[in-house]
Parts: structure tokens; sequence; C-alpha cells
């Protein structure tokens, strides 16, 4: 009877130990644009997670170009990220963090200091926006409700021109231009390199491999499922893909979690099986 007990408290802690895992879980979309425009493979990913701080709930979400070819052209850059979420939460732009600048000598001569390094906060470049009813333009159709860009995309519906920024300690690092104007801040891969790059990219202000937005989620709401994810590239955009694979892991916490969950069982087992 007492190795009854003990099998199914330890079936009750494992349970407990994988939910957590699975409610610390992230999900992973990619895709491969076949760019008409370049002829380049432009590649990205895009990592979906939920965090708790102290209570409070953010979906991090985290934008990487992971092109592997060294010369882009402006329609090979990863400007923008759309997407749904289950039961279509209410978000709340919170930091936008940059892995790096390239050629951060030219950003706002006061702001050159903070463009240089890594964990850039470009919260001030990039916009979030809203539509119940999905975006859409010649070259991107979505019914995705949210949208992340680094441009205004001035021919989308609609358009992020007055998207909200992330407002955490952002700043205006190329107040020349103002927040959101050309393709200033889009993404590029660690492989771009200057010299093989045109169209004016030579020089040119962009986030370098990855950049991680943060979303205050509402009171209440501790999960997000995301779909109907796309990628979109250049100005207008001028090109788009919709993500090709989606996949689900557990995060470090949670598998650290389960790996506890085990050993506590195979406690219980070796003091069950001693007289």
């Amino acid at each position: 009877m007492g190795y009854l007990r003990s099998a199914f408290a330890s079936l009750a802690l494992l349970s407990g130990f994988a939910a957590a895992a699975q409610t610390a879980s992230a999900q992973t979309f990619t895709s491969v644009f076949s760019n008409p425009v370049t002829g380049n493979a432009d590649t990205a990913s895009a990592i979906f997670s939920v965090s708790n701080v102290s209570g409070s709930y953010f979906l991090n979400v985290t934008l990487t170009n992971t092109s592997t070819f060294a010369g882009y052209q402006n329609n090979d850059l990863l400007s923008g990220l759309f997407f749904s979420v289950n039961a279509a939460p209410t978000l709340t732009p919170n930091t936008a963090i940059a892995q790096a600048i390239t050629n951060p000598s030219n950003c706002a001569a006061s702001y050159v200091t903070v463009c240089s390094g890594s964990n850039v906060n470009v919260g001030g470049e990039w916009g979030y926006a809203y539509s119940a009813s999905g975006f859409s333009s010649t070259n991107l159709t979505t019914s995705a409700q949210y949208g992340i860009a680094a441009v205004g995309y001035s021919s989308l519906v609609p358009s992020f021109g007055s998207a909200a920024l992330f407002p955490t300690g952002a700043q205006n690092l190329n107040n020349n231009n103002g927040h959101l104007q050309g393709l200033d801040f889009s993404l590029v891969s660690n492989s771009f390199t200057d010299a093989a790059s045109a169209n004016n990219l030579q020089s040119a202000l962009l986030t370098q491999g990855s950049v991680t937005f943060q979303f205050a989620l509402p009171t209440g709401t501790t999960t997000a499922t995301v779909s109907n994810v796309s990628f979109s590239y250049g100005t207008a955009p001028d090109g788009s893909v919709s993500a090709s694979t989606n996949s689900s892991a557990p995060e470090p916490a949670g598998i650290a979690m389960f790996g506890i969950g085990l050993v506590a069982l195979a406690g219980v087992r070796r003091r069950v099986r001693c007289p």
C-alpha cells in the first residue's frame, strides 16, 4: 500500500513539473524567402515566449535575420514581423533591445555612445501596430492583428505612420530623419558586410543579428499561443513570406524543473525499495 501511495505521489510530482515545463515553452517560427528582386535567400526566425516578472506577465519576441550572404540590397532588409495571438489580448509595447548596430558612429551626435556595443535600446526606432482586420498591401496581405516594423510602411493599410513605439528609455537614435523613416534599423544578419552591399547600404544604420521586443500582457493573461506569422522585407513592404516552420520546446527553466522532478522520482523509488 505504501508503494502505491509513493507511486501516485511520484506521478503527481512529475505531472506538476511537466505542466511547469509546458507553460514555460517557447514557439519558434522560421522562413526562407527566395527574393525575386535580389536573387538572395533571405532567412529569418522569430521566437515567442512568455515571462513572469514579479507577478507581471510579458510576451517576448526575438526577431533574427539568419541569412548567410554578405551583400545586401534594400529588398533584403528584414523590416517587419506580423503575427496573431490566441484570444487577441491587448499588447502594450515595453522595450526593444538590439544585439548590435552597424556603423554606430553615424547615430545622432548625442547618441553615438548608446548606439555602440551590444544590447542597444532601439525602442525609438521600431513601432508596433494593431489591426483587428489585419494588414494589406501589394506584397503583403495577412489577417494577423499584430505588427512590428522598423519602417513606416506607407503603402500598407493600416500603415505604421502613427505606430506606437517601444517607450521604456527609448531615444530617437537618428533624429535627423525622425522615427520609422527609410530603412534605418532594419535587420541584417551577422554575415552582412558594408563592402559587399549595394543601394547606399554602406555605412547605413542597421540592426545586426537580432532584436528582442517585450510586450506587457493584460492582467490575468499568463500564456500566449502565437500563429499566422509573416516576415516582411524592404520599405513598402517590398516582399513578405509566411513562416514555414513552427516548433515548441521547453525553455531552460522548464527543462531544469522537469529534471528536478525526475531526480525526486528516483529518490522516492529508492526509498520504496529500501527495507
